[in-house]
């Protein structure tokens, strides 16, 4: 068994190959005080050949049905991509579920956060979480409940979940109006999203 976990990180390693991804508009790549680590933002691109498989059964790096565009996080292990233009919340969500099923606004869970900030630059970066549907109630686009809670919660109308790089803590989470119009991260994990939940 040993040996077999050998090859499967052998082919793993040689069926991705690791390449720089531009955040948001205008970025040129990750901002040097990006949590997460020096790997330098560098993602695998989904279209990269993933098929070849060890005697075991598949290779662990296998992507999930992901469209073009979408590559993996060394940090997660995850499939993501940059919005390709600022939008308000519902059109971000909107544009991520049109790369197919199982694709949606990022769903945070403590790494994923490094992979949002290491695609865009921009001060704000919208995220899979809302309390649209019952005030104070937060989900994800998934229909999971958002745990944790962001850090800074503001009272209706500000309903949809932001990462915020201008908190006076530094970083993290926080709700906002969801009109604004801002970066986004769409997340491609084969969970769909669930429109009853935002």
């Amino acid at each position: 068994m040993r040996w077999a976990r050998l090859v499967i990180l052998t082919v793993g390693a040689c069926s991705f190959e690791a390449s720089p991804i531009a955040g948001g508009a205008g970025d040129s790549g990750p901002p040097a005080d990006a949590p997460g680590g020096d790997d330098g933002g560098s993602f695998a691109d989904s279209s990269a050949p993933a098929d070849a498989a060890a005697p075991d059964g598949p290779a662990p790096d296998t992507p999930p049905a992901c469209p073009p565009g979408y590559a993996r996080s060394p940090t997660t292990g995850g499939w993501y991509r940059a919005g390709a233009a600022p939008a308000m919340w519902l059109e971000a969500e909107a544009a991520c579920e049109a790369d197919g099923a199982g694709t949606h606004l990022i769903v945070l869970g403590g790494a994923e956060d490094v992979a949002a900030y290491q695609l865009s630059a921009a001060d704000h970066i919208w995220i899979g979480a809302s309390d649209r549907r019952i005030e104070g109630t937060w989900r994800w686009v998934t229909g999971a409940a958002e745990t944790p809670l962001p850090v800074y919660l503001n009272p209706d109308p500000e309903d949809c979940g932001v990462l915020d790089r201008t908190l006076p803590t530094g970083p993290g989470r926080r709700s906002a109006l969801c009109d604004r119009v801002w970066d986004y991260v769409c997340e491609c994990d084969e969970i769909p999203a669930d429109p009853t939940s935002y």
